[in-house]
């Protein structure tokens, strides 16, 4: 993958398989968040005759929960379009998000003790004029990631060789 080679990321790429595991902690750290107040219901419950109704709603949360997650691995494309960075996503909100690459600032890698533990990278972009991150790609592979950033370096030269000087007064 070399950053001069322009093809490279006009195809709609998909992240690395590794991000079905981290979507699914995310999913359930959501979930959890949500529904603790049933846990304490569950925990506390003087009849213990309602505990199968539980125990099968916790696993039917689960089962949805590991769903959701494959499908939203599925729904996300990333990939060049002219100068812009194009994010689609979304499962039942669809979201394509297109991103000028002159307006990238940053192109930043974050990785946690589960990434290392995969060899995966999480992308992190910042742009000009937004507050915080303007999106992540939760898994992708350290050449993959390291090839985005020096191709979005290139084609920030090159728009800068590319634009006219603005007149002085």
């Amino acid at each position: 993958m070399s950053p001069t080679n322009s093809t490279f990321l006009e195809v709609p790429t998909r992240q690395s398989s590794v991000a079905i595991l981290l979507i699914l902690l995310k999913f359930g750290r959501r979930l959890i968040r949500q529904l603790w107040p049933l846990g304490l219901i569950f925990i506390f419950n003087p009849k213990k005759q309602t505990d199968t109704f539980f125990l099968s709603l916790f696993i039917a949360g689960a089962v949805v929960v590991a769903v959701l997650s494959i499908i939203a691995y599925f729904k996300f494309y990333f990939y060049v379009q002219g100068d812009e960075l194009v994010i689609e996503k979304g499962i039942l909100q669809k979201t394509r998000l297109t991103l000028p690459i002159d307006r990238i600032q940053t192109v930043n890698f974050r990785q946690t003790l589960l990434h290392q533990l995969f060899d995966v990278v999480s992308v992190e972009i910042d742009t000009a004029g937004s507050t915080g991150m303007e999106f992540s790609i939760s898994a992708l592979d350290r050449p993959q990631a390291e090839a985005i950033r020096r191709f979005i370096e290139h084609q920030k030269v090159q728009l800068a060789a590319e634009e006219p000087l603005a007149p002085t007064p």
